[in-house]
């Protein structure tokens, strides 16, 4: 499976085109409704046509039963005169039922008459290019009857992580590609630093590139106790060094393939570093970027949570055993050159061509939906970020700033809830 890895000139590279989430999801919001809306109309007008075609063919066969059972009372009335009044008194309440049976199909079916002439509406007048009156009316009594069966906790796919509570595992050391000095790191150690956050719905009202320079959809990153646990050494115990809140944003469409990221960013007071080691946190601000896929909104093919790579694999399946039999074939095949042998040479070279294009596909639909197991979930299961993501500075270089890779770092949802003490759960 490819998995997601930053590098610096697709995560931290601050030229890339920005992106703003009202452009994407705010703008289209009335159109989407809208045709959400209609589906959910047809929807509801072929339902109703089923069950009125059902309760039909349930008149029908009541009718019938009832002739028949007419039929056969008249009968026994003439030819068992012998018949008790226990006897005649049940014939007539089974009677009495049918009947009434039949008086209730009857309402059944026109009330449901009367919903698919409701749910019937006008074309839009091509002239003012709006709903007619009773289609606006229409709408809205089907739109309100919606949103009363629709769940009311549906969260806007860029919201997922508001008033979540996570670890975070700084993971700082060389890696390669970084721009910091060529001293640092150079022994292989590592920093490791453990903080918890807090993703906060407060609006972050300060400017900052990371974000591409767009402040909409920036919230602030609280830092619990704001201070950071570093994990003891040989040559030091471990120590909290003091880390001040910062900002987070979900970025759409900035990742590979389209997906989106999470981008943070705190302040360390300090520098982070051990006694005798080459390895330090920079005093200033630093950055992580990691995946970020939303659970909701995912593909759902064949409407029972099936996705996209599930089909692709399916395919593939059938494909090895199409190429399978044909290779049995030409094995069989006693002739050392035919025509046969040649259309199955074709058909085997056909087969192969399309299992690469599926296997692409497949590689792609990983990377755009990766498996939960593959992400670190939140509490509520409703979004996943990458088990890695990237962390970084920024540095002045002449006029120009960039952004130095410190390392990597791992993330872990926790409840939240307020603790009596989370220093305790932040040490080592």
């Amino acid at each position: 499976m490819t998995s997601w890895r930053p590098t610096l000139q697709t995560v931290f590279s601050t030229k890339q085109k920005p992106y703003g989430t009202k452009s994407s999801y705010q703008q289209n919001a009335g159109t989407d409704d809208i045709v959400e809306m209609r589906a959910d109309i047809e929807r509801m007008r072929e339902e109703a046509a089923l069950r009125l075609d059902a309760l039909n063919e349930k008149l029908i066969v009541a009718s019938q039963q009832t002739t028949t059972h007419n039929h056969n009372k008249e009968t026994v009335l003439v030819t068992e005169t012998t018949a008790t009044n226990s006897e005649q008194e049940a014939v007539d309440r089974v009677h009495r039922d049918d009947a009434k049976t039949m008086e209730n199909l009857s309402e059944i079916a026109d009330a449901f008459e009367r919903d698919m002439t409701t749910l019937d509406y006008n074309h839009d007048d091509p002239k003012t290019h709006s709903p007619s009156a009773a289609v606006t009316a229409t709408t809205a009594a089907v739109a309100a009857k919606v949103t009363q069966q629709r769940p009311t906790d549906i969260r806007h796919p860029l919201k997922l992580l508001d008033d979540t509570r996570w670890r975070i595992m700084l993971n700082a050391g060389r890696v390669p590609g970084t721009w910091m000095p060529k001293s640092w790191g150079a022994s292989g150690d590592h920093l490791r630093m453990k903080l918890e956050v807090e993703f906060t719905t407060e609006e972050l009202y300060e400017r900052e590139d990371f974000f591409n320079g767009l402040s909409d959809g920036a919230k602030v990153l609280r830092v619990v106790h704001n201070e950071g646990s570093m994990s003891p050494t040989m040559n030091e115990g471990g120590k909290t060094i003091r880390v001040v809140d910062g900002g987070w944003r979900v970025c759409p469409h900035e990742g590979p393939l389209g997906t989106a990221i999470l981008r943070w960013y705190f302040d360390v007071e300090e520098e982070a570093r051990h006694l005798g080691s080459d390895v330090y946190l920079p005093k200033g601000r630093v950055y992580g970027t990691c995946g970020y896929f939303p659970m909701i909104g995912r593909s759902n093919v064949d409407g029972r949570g099936t996705s996209k790579r599930e089909i692709y694999q399916q395919e593939i399946r059938q494909m090895e055993v199409q190429y399978l039999s044909l290779q049995a074939e030409m094995d069989r095949d006693p002739d050392f050159v035919s025509l046969d042998k040649w259309k199955r040479f074709q058909e085997m070279r056909e087969v192969r061509r399309e299992a690469k294009i599926i296997k692409r596909a497949i590689d792609e639909e990983f990377i755009k939906e990766p498996t939960k197991s593959s992400l670190r979930m939140s509490r509520d299961q409703s979004v996943g970020l990458t088990h890695e993501g990237g962390m970084c500075c920024k540095k002045q270089n002449g006029l120009a700033q960039e952004y130095h890779i410190l390392g990597k770092f791992e993330v872990a949802s926790i409840e939240n809830r307020e603790h009596s003490d989370y220093r305790d759960l932040l040490r080592p």
